[in-house]
């Protein structure tokens, strides 16, 4: 008997734990779908507890998710487990992932075991299929009505039958979404003793209370230098209890330069005398409630790009929006309700908008935002004194890389060496939530903007702090950026010298090409119906190329980039060449309105696509799964869709600019986004640890609907703002002063 034949025979009988299926519910929990406490009492009635047991699932019911206590308990329970089983099943282990785990046979580790991941997920596959009605119509008809049926007190042939479906969906969906299979041979998946404090939790709290304790010295020794030289004396005047908050020690306020004066320059020598001097300027950054002051002040940063704060404010909602939803599919019982498929939230008319592969184009925006940013003020910087090539090349770079470093850095060693302490004691999460992926350099590559595509066999957003994919990507096309735009400069110069547009033409003509050409390049590849890619998460092993070929990688994330760089040039062309220039009422709404469509379209264009019913990993569309769109139709997709929605982002915000966007304008521009605009970067950077400590720590998992998920949203949301303004005030805000002080420009 082969190894990998010990281990299915083992996943087998796991899935069928009885004849009489008096353990269906037991098995269901070590799946991670259905809560224990369900079938506590129904249990105990049949077979007892067992007195040996000592875990929370007999005396603490439904306090632990459902997989944590199975894996804990189901020997406890199975006290003649050997009968129900094949032999050598024991002891079992817990599959240890950042977002939960599920029970496996200790047969199936991959550490010991003599067969390949691949194998394994193929077998799998092909069990899940036994029992999801793929094998015959009377198996799909008997699985149809089985599905919504009540299941307590957890007997029957439904019982038993959706007791292994959702196993095997469950270990499916971690073998499809980490692509691999590790775990510790334990009957306990995380131990409840809490985290050990070594050296690297030790050293990432040092550093953190250290800049703690700056904050802190900065805000005293600010105030206090705010504060008359009488503020303590007997002679004083007390402040109204009313006045307190205007009050000189706490009136930042009355600076020269305002709560705009984000580098604290802020001498006069004509100031009355102050209790204390000022702290050097270095601790002055430091100072919280100035830095607190100038986040929620609401006061609009000059130029004409006021609505970029409301595209960096939705954005980075509508990611969180995408994630909850997803981190839910690991956490809820009804997992068929938020993946793609016939039956989902992601099928539905609103869900085009809200979930599905739309969210993910709010990352399209950023990097439309970056490559903007980043373009107009090398342009307005170039045009304005001489530049060296390289020096201006490399100093750029440089200051990129230091802005995004603190605030990345603390995350990154947060999430890592922190979370075991947060994580200890909650039974759906790993506490050692980055550590897999993190260590052997995983942390170097994250740091370096290189997490995206090394290591090779596991490019995408699987590796070191995966979702920061997206930083690493725009660093890569920044540092094109530069030579572009200096490049593009010295054509100018020679165009006003020859008062010509033929160079300026011929350089942003090269940049459509290059645009063209990755879109291209995303249509050759995604068009093969075997090997392709699909934008449609639905479409199984195309899918899968997809997320690992496309999603995350610079040469197809090219277009949204450089599509933000051509719009900064016209827009700096305009200002340069027809400062005063203005549209005519119907060109401005018809602007208006065929960017707007090409915003909806995109979003729109997969509805009929996500309704189908969804393809295993190793199945590609066709007539029983997956999309059943033409190759083509799936291949224009996956390279013009997010093209489209950035020209149509593009359209809008170039006629903001323009001081003519009407109501569309005085949306965008409105100054509650401000505050969201302003932490958008720390918010993103915590967010999915934030979901995954929320979403573990229920004490037990729930059913899937629209209440419920906004309920779950709104939570995150608050959480990650507040962390993120914590972030941003003590770390980004400080730093970012610095580096703007004392760095070479």
């Amino acid at each position: 008997m082969t190894a990998l034949v010990a281990c299915i025979e083992e996943l087998t009988a796991l899935a069928a734990p009885a004849a009489d299926d008096l353990l269906v519910g037991l098995y269901n929990a070590a799946s991670g779908k259905f809560d224990p406490s369900t079938y506590v009492n129904y249990l105990g009635q049949v077979i007892g507890p067992n007195p040996g047991a000592t875990s929370s699932f007999v005396t603490n019911a439904g306090m632990e998710m459902g997989n944590f206590a199975a894996c804990k308990d189901m020997n406890y329970y199975a006290y003649d487990y050997d009968n129900f089983n094949s032999a050598g099943l024991t002891p079992t282990f817990c599959t240890t992932f950042s977002i939960g785990a599920v029970c496996v046979p200790s047969a199936c580790n991959l550490e010991t075991g003599q067969f390949s991941f691949d194998e394994l997920k193929a077998q799998v596959v092909t069990l899940l299929k036994q029992f999801d009605g793929s094998s015959s119509a009377a198996a799909r008809a008997e699985f149809e009505a089985c599905q919504g049926a009540d299941l307590y007190p957890g007997v029957g042939i439904c019982a038993s039958l959706n007791s292994k479906f959702q196993y095997f969906t469950t270990l499916w969906s971690y073998l499809s979404f980490f692509g691999t299979l590790q775990g510790e041979t334990s009957t306990e998946c995380y131990p409840n003793d809490g985290a050990d404090y070594d050296g690297n939790i030790i050293a990432t709290l040092s550093v953190m209370c250290g800049i703690l304790l700056l904050v802190l010295i900065s805000t005293i020794w600010s105030a206090l230098s705010r504060a008359p030289a009488d503020y303590f004396s007997a002679s004083a005047e007390t402040p109204a209890a009313d006045n307190l908050l205007s009050a000189p020690l706490l009136d930042v306020g009355s600076q020269k330069s305002g709560s705009n004066n984000i580098d604290g320059d802020d001498d006069d020598d004509d100031e009355p005398p102050r209790l204390l001097s000022k702290p050097p300027k270095f601790i002055q950054f430091f100072d919280a409630y100035a830095n607190t002051a100038s986040l929620f002040s609401f006061a609009r940063r000059p130029g004409p790009f006021a609505c970029f704060d409301c595209l960096r404010a939705i954005s980075a909602l509508w990611v969180v929006l995408g994630h909850t939803l997803f981190w839910q599919s690991f956490y809820g019982l009804q997992p068929y309700r938020i993946q793609t498929g016939p039956d989902s939230m992601d099928s539905t008319f609103l869900g085009q908008v809200l979930f599905t592969q739309s969210f993910t184009m709010a990352v399209d925006t950023f990097f439309f935002l970056s490559a903007f940013l980043a373009a107009y003020f090398l342009l307005k910087e170039c045009a304005k004194k001489p530049f060296s090539f390289f020096k201006t090349w490399i100093s750029k770079f440089i200051n990129r890389a230091l802005r995004i470093w603190p605030a990345f850095a603390a995350a990154l060693f947060g999430s890592w060496f922190l979370m075991p302490l947060l994580a200890a004691n909650i039974p759906g999460m790993d506490a050692d939530i980055n550590s897999a992926t993190c260590s052997d350099y995983g942390w170097l590559h994250a740091l370096l903007f290189t997490n995206n595509i090394l290591p090779w066999d596991n490019r995408g957003a699987g590796n070191c702090f995966g979702h920061t994919w997206y930083l690493a990507c725009d660093m890569q096309l920044y540092l094109l950026l530069p030579p572009v735009i200096m490049f593009y400069m010295k054509t100018r110069e020679l165009d006003l010298e020859r008062e010509s547009y033929a160079l300026r033409l011929a350089f942003f003509s090269c940049i459509v090409a290059a645009i063209i050409g990755s879109c291209v390049f995303t249509t050759i590849m995604a068009w093969d119906s075997e090997t392709g890619w699909s934008s449609f998460m639905n479409d199984g092993v195309l899918g899968a190329n997809y997320s690992r070929d496309f999603y995350a990688l610079p040469w197809t994330r090219f277009p949204a980039y450089y599509l933000g760089v051509c719009c900064a040039i016209m827009w700096f062309e305009k200002e340069a060449g027809s400062p005063d220039f203005k549209l005519t009422f119907h060109k401005r709404n018809f602007l208006l309105s065929f960017g707007i469509l090409l915003i909806l379209v995109p979003i729109y264009g997969g509805y009929w696509g996500n309704k189908q019913v969804t393809c295993y990993l190793y199945d590609s569309s066709g007539e029983d799964c997956g999309s059943e769109v033409s190759d083509a139709a799936r291949a224009f997709k996956a390279a013009l869709n997010r093209p489209a929605f950035i020209v149509g982002v593009a359209i809008v915000s170039l006629v903001c600019f323009n001081k003519q966007g009407g109501l569309v304008q005085g949306f965008m521009e409105a100054k509650v986004w401000l505050p969201m605009s302003l932490v958008s970067y720390a918010f993103y950077l915590l967010h999915p640890a934030l979901l995954t400590l929320k979403l573990a720590s229920q004490p037990s998992q729930s059913y899937t609907s629209y209440c419920l998920f906004i309920l779950e949203y709104v939570g995150v949301v608050l959480l990650a703002f507040l962390s993120a303004v914590v972030i941003n005030v003590c770390v980004e805000t400080p730093f970012g002063k610095l580096q703007r002080k004392y760095m070479w420009k």
